[in-house]
């Protein structure tokens, strides 16, 4: 099997990886506003991949708990016929 070529997309992922706090202010429809806070926490999956797993206070004194998964595809991938 043939070693797959980091490309400039995957090495860019990378500035991702870390843990971060996010807070932000949403206008509800009935009118107020709601303060939003949370972390999150991103890790490399190898040199491709990278996996964010995150929870915060959402508007209506609810929590969430978020996973996200973003990669790239293998440039040879796109080259094959099918």
């Amino acid at each position: 099997m043939d070693k797959e070529t980091v490309t400039e997309q995957h090495r860019w992922l990378q500035q991702l990886v870390g843990n971060w706090t996010y807070e932000a202010t949403a206008q509800m429809p009935d009118g107020p506003s709601e303060a939003l806070t949370g972390t999150d926490h991103v890790r490399a999956l190898g040199n491709f991949w990278i996996v964010a797993e995150g929870e915060g206070k959402m508007p209506g004194e609810g929590s969430a708990q978020m996973v996200l998964t973003i990669g790239g595809i293998y440039p040879r991938a796109l080259n094959q016929k099918e």
